[in-house]
């Protein structure tokens, strides 16, 4: 478990299940996510949103959240509903937001060696996140 601060200073704890997909190759590591039951449900969603960022050691949940801010998604789009949140970085998949069914969210973060190119380690964010209205902000933490 994680103790992760949100915004509001309130502090809830995640609970991460580690999984290890060892590739340079993203196609490679689509096939491996093929094999695993959380992985295959991402590349089973149609839909992908790119969201640019500037990826460094030590990139988190709260990174991600970051980044997701600077690009709302507008809860209203019932065409995403289904779709894959990637991040990428100097063009290379940094990390990817499984988008589900009543806008709940389980994120599967790619962190990089310090090479910066092989994605060594998916870790899987259990913690569900929901969409707020487009007035409302982006995303919370529920």
């Amino acid at each position: 478990t994680l103790d992760v601060p949100i915004d509001g200073g309130a502090v809830r704890t995640t609970r991460y299940t580690f999984a290890a997909f060892d590739t340079d190759d993203e196609n490679h590591l689509q096939q491996q996510l093929r094999q695993d039951k959380i992985g295959s449900q991402l590349l089973e969603f149609a839909e992908a949103v790119e969201v640019m960022g500037g990826i460094g050691d030590g990139f988190v949940v709260g990174e991600l959240k970051r980044a997701l801010y600077q690009e709302p998604i507008d809860a209203s789009n019932t065409s995403l509903r289904r779709c894959i949140v990637t991040l990428r970085c100097d063009d290379a998949l940094v990390g990817m937001a499984i988008v589900v069914p009543q806008w709940q969210m389980r994120l599967l973060l790619v962190h990089q060696d310090h090479r910066g190119r092989r994605l060594s380690q998916v870790l899987l964010d259990e913690v569900q996140l929901r969409f707020l209205p487009p007035e409302g902000g982006a995303l919370e933490r529920v």
